[in-house]
């Protein structure tokens, strides 16, 4: 009973310890935030920051703006997430601001379009639909610029909408900031 006792929690300490168990190890920082975003979608915020952490560490000591643009946007997402029981607006909006730095920095139109798009959510996770409708517009501003910019350089960011101005004109309207926008 002793040895069986024994061999049950070495077992669970292994498995416990391994936060990241199942995913393939890699040296690449685009692939570690891709492994941290399906650690967000099951729930693994411990695999899923130690990732985004390492993700950003290497985008910055190589100095690749775009990379680290991305791995904030991912900690924006991840610090507004339901789903992991970590709920932290202040820093998801840091985090989206920081991204939105570094997409500018790099005349990233559609990347500045998703960092406000993010700012937005937060804002209307908070409830807070007046600045979240401010961040929705300018969103669909960068979005518009990226398009006049580059019309072939459309992101499919959710599949319920055919384009990031429809998703945005769709997230506007489930809060009316027609209305809000009547108003002022």
């Amino acid at each position: 009973m002793l040895y069986r006792s024994l061999f049950l929690c070495l077992t669970l300490v292994s498995v416990l310890g391994c936060s990241a168990m199942g995913v393939p190890a890699t040296s690449d920082p685009y692939q570690k935030l891709t492994y941290a975003n399906q650690m967000i979608d099951q729930g693994r915020s411990v695999a899923a920051q130690k990732f985004m952490s390492e993700a950003l560490q290497t985008f910055q000591e190589n100095g690749d703006d775009f990379g680290a643009a991305e791995a904030y946007h991912d900690y924006g997402n991840f610090y507004k997430n339901r789903n992991i029981g970590i709920q932290n607006y202040e820093k998801s909006e840091e985090s989206f601001r920081k991204a939105f730095e570094l997409y500018e920095k790099k005349t990233n139109y559609m990347g500045m379009m998703k960092s406000y798009f993010g700012i937005g959510n937060t804002y209307h996770s908070r409830k807070d639909y007046p600045k979240a409708c401010e961040a929705y517009e300018k969103s669909k501003g960068y979005y518009l610029k990226g398009m006049e910019v580059n019309p072939n350089e459309n992101m499919q960011l959710n599949p319920n909408f055919k384009n990031p101005g429809d998703m945005i004109d769709g997230f506007m309207k489930s809060i009316n900031c027609d209305q809000m926008q009547k108003k002022s």
